[in-house]
């Protein structure tokens, strides 16, 4: 899958976690500028539990993303919503 959506798609979304990210985001991005399109204009987001350890720029887990480029974060939600702790989320990633 992460090679078709390099190949055909604008970006790639895979869980945060995955123990082989690297490798399928390296294969999406080789795929991508193998198709011939702007290797820069690929958007590569992963998704994860809503957590502490991905809130600060600092963690290891937020550092490793920045070391693959990863364009998006995407945090999971369940019930119950504590929406006290998603506005301090948002405050802390700097969307809010």
């Amino acid at each position: 899958m992460a090679e078709l959506a390099g190949r055909v798609g604008d970006g790639f979304n895979a869980p945060a976690t995955h123990p082989s990210l690297h490798d399928l985001i390296s294969l999406a991005r080789g795929a991508h500028a193998s198709s011939g399109r702007d290797p820069d204009q690929f958007l590569v987001t992963v998704h994860t539990e809503f957590d502490e350890r991905w809130l600060h720029a600092e963690t290891p887990a937020r550092a490793n993303l920045a070391s693959l480029r990863v364009d998006r974060l995407i945090l999971d939600l369940s019930p119950p919503f504590d929406r006290g702790r998603i506005v301090e989320a948002g405050r802390l990633l700097g969307v809010a």
